[in-house]
């Protein structure tokens, strides 16, 4: 019954109930273990049943790694075998630890997923164009449907190029050979199983094949599954995080549309009861102000969120310009709309800056954690085919697809969701700022300065997650972006 579930589970499952652009992604991390449907929390032996099945996948991990490495030792003289064993640790260990990470901060993931879909909403009910932002959110659900399916398809072509055909491949050569040639070499009859390990004598007999093939086959779609889900996480979250980006960039875009000079004057008395603007003679007296949460809500007596906390925030001489008396005091009453409005965008822009940053401290251990393994199973391949490629062409050629477009693709959102962050200041420079008020037009620089430097998701809190360091193989370049990194990080 519901009513026997524990507190977290029920606040799981209110947060899976309202969830809905994730969807897709949802049911490849219930495949992997990870996350349970939504259904499973009707009673409690259906929780505690997904439970078990969850932590057999991960236990499953333990022997068959403890195998293989006993395998590199087996197979010592014969280097290709040893590359193909040091192949397969390596993506069981970051099938392992991404599974163990998602499952040990689920809470996080599901409130993450939620604040995506819904902490910004109160934002764009004050900005932009509805259409236009139901025409970005329809995008977002479509991409997430195009890039899980994407996702489940290489799940189920790596299960059928390593579980399926080594089985027909077993069962072919059985019916084929001739009686009492059955009983051979181990080494010999690799192909006829999923992994290569040590294995015991007359492996490939009854019922000894059937029962290691099975744990085999139980292990890989652990594996894989929690390979795909955990990466399809890192891409899904930049790419919403970039379309709140487009999100804001068409709201400013849209004030020379949804603010003219025109305004009735009941609009303006309207605008005028929300926002009354006050600031002190002294402001522009001081070279380095440091302005709180309820300082900016004193200046435009705009409703604080509850999701902003009151950071300092520190910004040089010039923008305390912004705030200067005069200005305030000689805005006219025709020009408050567009004031508030931007009010609202600088807001809306402030909240994501900073959801940003508590998704790259989310993701950041996890991604460093990734590309290291990136890097072991990219290197490895090459190696085998100098080798002389020789276990299985097929899953040869599957390996290179899946360590080369998952890396691809989490650069090259991430590369995307930095450039989104720089259409805001394209937006706030395009816009019809000539003909706005001078209050307008210093807000307008307020933007442009807050995003002179672009959003980067990090790995580690160091190395850049963009397509330039996807491609530049230059050691000496990486080491110093990442050195600028830390020292970037240290500042804030």
């Amino acid at each position: 019954m519901i009513s026997a579930l524990s507190a977290s589970e029920n606040e799981h499952r209110d947060i899976l109930s309202k969830l809905d652009s994730f969807n897709p992604l949802l049911i490849l991390l219930n495949v992997s273990g990870m996350l349970p449907p939504l259904r499973i929390y009707s009673s409690r032996w259906k929780t505690n049943l997904y439970n078990v099945f969850s932590g057999v996948t991960f236990l499953s991990y333990i022997p068959l790694i403890v195998m293989q490495i006993m395998g590199i030792f087996e197979y010592s003289g014969n280097l290709l075998l040893v590359t193909v064993i040091i192949f397969q640790l390596a993506a069981y260990f970051d099938g392992m630890v991404t599974m163990a990470y998602f499952i040990y901060h689920r809470k996080r993931l599901l409130n993450t997923f939620y604040s995506v879909e819904n902490k910004f909403n109160p934002f764009m009910q004050k900005v932009g164009n509805a259409q236009t932002q139901k025409k970005i959110i329809l995008g977002n659900k479509k991409f997430e449907r195009i890039i899980s399916f994407v996702a489940m398809a290489a799940f189920l072509a790596d299960m059928c190029t390593w579980c399926v055909l080594p089985s027909i491949v077993r069962y072919l050569a059985y019916f084929n050979e001739e009686e009492g040639t059955a009983d051979v070499e181990v080494k010999q009859h690799l192909e006829y199983f999923i992994l290569v390990m040590w294995l015991p004598q007359k492996a490939s007999e009854f019922p000894c094949y059937e029962i290691l093939y099975i744990f085999q086959f139980f292990s890989v779609w652990g594996v894989v599954s929690n390979y795909a889900a955990g990466k399809l996480i890192i891409v899904s979250l930049y790419y919403h995080l970039s379309s709140h980006f487009r999100i804001l960039a068409s709201a400013i875009e849209d004030i020379d549309v949804l603010c003219n000079n025109n305004t009735t004057k009941d609009e303006c008395n309207t605008f005028s009861e929300e926002m009354t603007l006050n600031t002190s003679a002294n402001d522009t007296n001081v070279s380095l102000v440091k302005f709180t949460v309820e300082d900016l809500r004193r200046h435009f007596s705009v409703t604080q969120p509850e999701n902003i906390s009151d950071k300092d925030y520190t910004f040089p001489s010039e923008c305390t310009k912004i705030f200067s008396r005069e200005d305030v005091l000689s805005t006219a009453p025709e020009h408050r709309s567009e004031v508030t409005y931007l009010t609202h965008c600088i807001k809306f822009h402030q909240v994501l800056l900073k959801f940003c940053v508590e998704v790259n401290d989310f993701l950041s251990n996890i991604l460093l954690f990734d590309l290291i393994i990136f890097q072991i199973l990219m290197c490895l391949p090459p190696l085998q085919l100098i080798l002389g490629q020789n276990v299985s062409m097929v899953k040869f050629v599957s390996s290179i697809v899946d360590t080369g477009i998952w890396p691809l693709l989490i650069c090259f959102w991430g590369e995307d969701l930095s450039q989104q962050s720089l259409s805001v200041q394209k937006a706030a420079y395009g816009c019809s700022w000539y003909n706005r008020s001078q209050r307008l037009k210093k807000l307008l620089q307020f933007i442009i300065m807050r995003t002179k430097k672009p959003v980067r998701m990090t790995a580690g809190k160091f190395y850049y997650i963009s397509l330039e360091t996807f491609a530049d193989k230059n050691l000496r370049h990486n080491w110093n972006e990442s050195v600028t990194c830390i020292r970037d990080h240290l500042d804030t």
